[in-house]
């Protein structure tokens, strides 16, 4: 039975996150579908202009990782705050440190912009701009609820947004290419607006529609890359894949969308999502060659088919080899354990952003795997350093590509914060973010640095390590056995899926992981099942370290650009009643900036805590 205040916080979940329901797909039998002709990779710079005018924008419409995009950050997602201590002492590294709260009364009369207005506003200012042909309009509110023990608190919205979805030949078009949404303040002025649309025209050629069956064997190449994986179950539907705005794509071509989901010791988890052409004779077909000389692997890759230039990703199961490279490759195969099979996949993409895969398989001799280099460890416990760690999955956890996020993240921080470790495939421990007191490790790694950025596969109770578990699965670091904060960390960002859904089964986003937040300041992540799309990392470090937005901002901007619509983000962390003010305003950490701004102090489990939820 669930406790009075957990059902209070549960029945207002509809309303935390009133989201539009999800449009289900057409049927989508032909044998054969056209493919389109890209004529502009987005609106030009006179109609970039007229969107500035048409809203009123206070500042040009700029291009951020190619896509055409406008930020208030005054507006952005605000919360109305007020600075109850300016002086809060220091933090664990030595920073001084204040205490803003959130001001109740000034969030009730915060105005709301009604999704008909919302609308009605969005689609004449595009009209008179000339961008009337975005697709179809829907709604959906960004919304955030205070909690306590007694249940909610205060509920309010904080933006209106409006979505554009196109079809064409009767298949939707999605991807970060095809992302186009306004949000605007309850006054009705634009806080956040991103139009990634090209401009396409159906060209006479048709391709032929790959059978799902085959697709299927592609999806699973593309998941595990070749790397063994028995309970691995997909999804699909058709669509019209538009790459990242950054590729100059000159055709949008059919693709499967897929998801997936395995089984790790009992507990179903949800991969990040995945596309897979879906015709014929449009990806380039590679064909990888390896050997095995002594422990070392070297191979090429060559490739027929596709649009020129080519770029090359390599994964492997046992994590020798990973990311971006070129046509030829060598690497160390190192174990922990022998091994007696190794898989090497690649996966080329053209100048399209269409992506082809191929995988070697090698038998490996005993005494062949060379003893692994030892585990770097971190630093023992450091203050008055600005610090942040990565850890992502890899192939052998079906995540091929992973790891850039976290390189692109790394180079971003790598300029302002000190980088304590990088732990990947079989190095990303599940003790890694375990508090001593629970059998772990995390006062050297997660809860040794400011800033923790994790890919991985998540549900909602938890995220799945790259440590193999004996039993044929993987660890999972569970919110029971975690305490961030009681050390240095402040924030944790995790690239997963389903972490921050807000209610599972009847237990609360609070019921799950609020112990685990021991002076934790934010906790990033999706309430939904997110895509392993590229540039999201990027995005993210970027909108922190270049643009020094405050944290929960560059999260819900990098949503924005490198996430299909319909994706919901998220963001939780703790609030503390301000003493005498009867409960009208929360000390909280919403306003926190990464190294570029106040530092908030740390705020201990009081029993109340914050969460808001927005849609791509």
């Amino acid at each position: 039975m669930l406790h009075p205040a957990a059902v209070r916080r549960a029945t207002i979940a509809a309303a935390l996150l009133s989201l539009a329901a999800a449009t289900p797909s057409p049927a989508a039998t032909a044998k054969r579908l056209p493919v389109y002709k890209v004529n502009a990779q987005g609106i030009s710079s006179a109609q970039a202009k007229a969107v500035a005018k048409a809203f009123d924008l206070r500042t040009p419409v700029r291009r951020v990782q190619g896509v055409p995009t406008y930020l208030d950050s005054a507006r952005f997602l605000r919360v109305p705050s007020v600075v109850v201590t300016p002086d809060a002492g220091l933090d664990e590294d030595g920073n001084p440190t204040n205490e803003q709260a959130f001001d109740l009364p000034a969030l009730a009369k915060l105005k709301v912009l009604s999704p008909a207005d919302a609308l009605s506003r969005v689609t004449k200012a595009l009209d008179d701009a000339g961008l009337g042909e975005l697709g179809s309009a829907s709604t959906s509110q960004s919304r955030i609820g205070l909690f306590g023990p007694a249940g909610a608190i205060a509920s309010k919205v904080l933006g209106t947004q409006v979505s554009f979805k196109r079809k064409i030949s009767g298949l939707p078009v999605v991807g970060p290419g095809e992302n186009a949404s306004v949000m605007l303040a309850g006054d009705g002025s634009v806080s956040r607006l991103n139009l990634a649309s090209r401009r396409v025209t159906k060209t006479d050629t048709t391709r032929k529609v790959i059978p799902a069956e085959k697709a299927d064997a592609t999806a699973a190449q593309a998941f595990t890359g070749g790397c063994p994986n028995q309970q691995l179950k997909l999804s699909r539907r058709l669509v019209y894949y538009s790459p990242p705005a950054t590729v100059k794509a000159r055709a949008v071509v059919p693709h499967y969308e897929y998801r997936a989901s395995t089984v790790n010791g009992g507990q179903v988890v949800n991969l990040l999502g995945r596309y897979v052409p879906a015709v014929q004779g449009v990806a380039p077909v590679p064909k990888i060659t390896v050997t095995l000389n002594g422990s070392t692997v070297t191979g090429r890759t060559g490739v027929k088919g596709g649009k020129a230039p080519y770029t090359y990703s390599y994964t492997t199961c046992s994590g020798g080899l990973a990311g971006p490279g070129g046509p030829s490759f060598s690497y160390q195969l190192q174990s922990r354990e022998p091994l007696s099979r190794e898989s090497v996949t690649v996966a080329v993409t053209d100048a399209n952003g269409v992506t082809g895969y191929d995988t070697a398989t090698l038998e490996i001799p005993p005494g062949a795997t060379a003893p692994p280099s030892a585990r770097r460890r971190a630093t023992a416990s450091v203050t008055g350093v600005k610090d942040f760690g990565v850890s992502y999955i890899g192939a052998e956890q079906d995540v091929p590509g992973a790891e850039q996020h976290a390189l692109d993240f790394s180079a971003l921080a790598d300029d302002v914060a000190v980088k304590r470790y990088s732990w990947g495939h079989a190095n990303f421990w599940d003790t890694d973010y375990i508090d001593p007191s629970l059998g772990g490790d995390d006062s050297s790694y997660a809860d040794n640095v400011d800033l923790a950025f994790v890919t991985a596969h998540g549900w909602p109770g938890g995220f799945v390590s790259g440590r193999a578990d004996g039993a044929g699965g993987l660890r999972d670091v569970q919110f029971s056995e975690a305490k961030w904060g009681n050390g240095d960390m402040e924030w944790m960002a995790l690239l997963s899926c389903q972490t921050l859904k807000f209610n599972d089964g009847g237990k609360t986003l609070f019921d799950r992981w609020y112990k685990s937040w021991a002076g934790l300041h934010l906790q990033l992540g999706f309430s939904t099942n997110a895509y392993n799309t590229d540039g999201f990392g990027k995005a993210f470090g970027f909108n922190v370290i270049k643009l020094k937005l405050p944290i929960v901002s560059a999260w819900a901007l990098a949503s924005h650009t490198n996430q299909p619509a319909g994706v919901v983000y998220g963001f939780a962390g703790p609030l503390k009643p301000v003493p005498g003010s009867n409960n009208t305003q929360f000390i909280s950490n919403y306003n926190d900036k990464a190294w570029s701004g106040p530092s908030s102090a740390d705020i201990q489990p009081t029993g109340y805590y914050w969460a808001l939820y927005g849609q791509v």
